[in-house]
């Protein structure tokens, strides 16, 4: 069931979200900064890892990882249309698979070794798109087939990056005939994936520490970032060791990568001459940016004896921050398996930012408008 287009580009989404019954509103009473959290039976709602966009292209669909711990867990879908909001049980996922199609509104995400979709219609079944030649799983226990699937520049084939036993492998699918084609394949752990946006034959994939799936040994890595090419050349993206860096993502124009480097910033990354800029110094654990890259989000979620988490937006250029949430850390023995991070993302053409909190002391989905938070950092 295609989006009716709201559309985002012509209307005010925080308006609509404000006037909608899906949406309770959250304000910190610090900063006076107004989230709008996602009503529903759902005991735990996440946004999804902040590689992925929750939302569907035309604001009609808010998409989020659904739990009812103990369980797995499995997507739902928030209609801003309709006012439904609907759990999908079959839609169980690896990793943080799963992906909205830009054009369709269609969740595609890997079940073991099996890359499936399907609508936000309930009424449409999921539909099987592949299953991943047995020459390269061996029938090994799948650890993941992707660990966050994107979408290849041409719109045709979405990337992965598996792991089976202490074998990692990567390369692409194309969406309409399931084939499947390796890049290459590792004898360490190679993850988080991501397809260049401007060139089809262009991945981003990160070395990350492993434990050997039969000594349980663990191994760290050198060198995080590298790009990794359809004929298999795989380089880092800088040159010197960079152990204390993660959670990345592409800059819209495919010429720079954005990552946070632990105790330093946030940096942006030269892929063609590995200059590194540090746009946003601090201590943060996660974050992304807009499109112009003046406008950095972040969480630091900060272990220390208050055990306060911090979602904080910030104006690089005039170096001024808001906090959109400072709350204790959620304390759950569910926290770990289900990986409660805020992990926040800008969306829906930079009108907000979408993360996940616990402020109302549970796990939900929470939406903020860029406009008030823009102006929030200028008073």
């Amino acid at each position: 069931m295609p989006s009716t287009p709201l559309p985002v580009d012509t209307i005010d989404i925080t308006q609509t979200i404000e006037n909608s019954d899906l949406f309770k509103h959250w304000e910190n009473p610090k900063t006076g900064v107004v989230s709008y959290l996602l009503t529903s039976n759902v005991p735990l709602a996440q946004s999804f890892y902040f590689v992925n966009n929750s939302w569907s292209s035309s604001g009609r669909y808010l998409w989020f990882y659904a739990a009812f711990p103990p369980s797995k867990r499995v997507l739902g879908v928030a209609d801003l249309q309709t006012g439904d909001v609907r759990v999908l049980p079959d839609t169980q996922f690896l990793d943080a698979s799963p992906m909205i199609h830009p054009d369709n509104d269609r969740a595609y995400w890997f079940s073991d070794y099996d890359l499936w979709y399907r609508s936000p219609d309930l009424a449409e079944p999921p539909v099987h798109v592949m299953h991943m030649p047995e020459s390269l799983t061996r029938q090994r226990i799948p650890k993941r087939m992707a660990t966050h699937l994107t979408l290849r520049a041409d719109g045709l084939a979405v990337n992965f990056d598996a792991e089976c036993g202490a074998t990692w492998f990567a390369g692409d699918i194309d969406l309409a005939t399931g084939t499947v084609s390796v890049w290459q394949e590792f004898n360490q752990c190679y993850n988080h994936a991501q397809f260049s946006p401007v060139d089809r034959d262009l991945m981003l994939i990160n070395q990350d520490g492993w434990i050997h799936p039969v000594t349980g040994n663990h191994a760290d890595y050198t060198h995080r970032m590298w790009l990794l090419d359809r004929h298999g050349n795989h380089r880092p993206l800088v040159t010197h060791p960079t152990p204390k860096h993660g959670h990345e993502w592409w800059h819209p124009d495919g010429q720079s990568v954005w990552v946070v480097h632990y105790g330093v910033g946030i940096e942006r990354i030269a892929i063609d001459t590995g200059q590194i800029e540090n746009v946003c110094p601090g201590q943060y654990s996660h974050a992304h940016s807009d499109a112009t890259g003046r406008y950095v989000v972040t969480d630091q979620n900060l272990h220390d004896p208050y055990r306060r988490c911090h979602v904080v937006f910030h104006d690089t250029h005039t170096g001024r921050s808001v906090d959109i949430v400072n709350v204790p850390w959620f304390n759950d023995a569910n926290q770990w398996q289900y990986h409660v991070h805020p992990h926040p993302r800008f969306s829906l053409n930079d009108q907000v930012i979408t993360y996940t909190t616990w402020c109302a002391n549970r796990v939900d989905i929470a939406v903020v408008s860029v406009d008030r938070l823009i102006a929030a950092c200028a008073k």
